[in-house]
């Protein structure tokens, strides 16, 4: 079974991935509509495609990392206590944001719980606890 995520409203489209970025562009009259040759070389019957400008990273949502960091000091927290803390089903949590949060290096997994590592803090821009950056010791 496939799940999907909705975490919130918001907009990711070829042109803008905001409000304010969608309105403009629209007042402007862009359509965000590109040709794609590489399309041809697949043999698609049509060779233009609107796609959206984003980094993942830069707008992944960062509130399963802003929550340990913020409300659990960093943890370790449990998986239902940070489920609740989110409104987020743990099962989702644990199959869906962890395993991404895991393979960049911001999220670990204990005995105790999940913990926010040195690298989800420098994403965050956050100081640890102890007002020291961990990097910096």
């Amino acid at each position: 079974m496939r799940k999907a995520v909705i975490t919130g409203l918001g907009i990711v489209s070829c042109i803008g991935n905001n409000k304010d970025e969608v309105l403009q562009s629209l007042r402007e009259g862009r359509s965000g509509i590109t040709a794609a040759p590489e399309y041809k070389e697949m043999g698609f019957r049509s060779q233009v495609h609107g796609k959206p400008a984003i980094e993942l990273e830069s707008v992944i949502d960062r509130k399963l990392l802003r929550s340990i960091v913020d409300k659990f000091g960093g943890g370790p927290v449990g998986l239902e206590t940070l489920g609740a803390a989110l409104s987020e089903d743990a099962e989702t949590i644990e199959d869906v944001y962890e395993p991404y949060l895991m393979q960049k290096g911001y999220l670990q997994r204990t005995p105790r719980g999940r913990v926010a590592t040195e690298g989800a803090y420098r994403h965050l821009g956050a100081t640890p606890p102890g007002g020291r950056p961990l990097w910096e010791a």
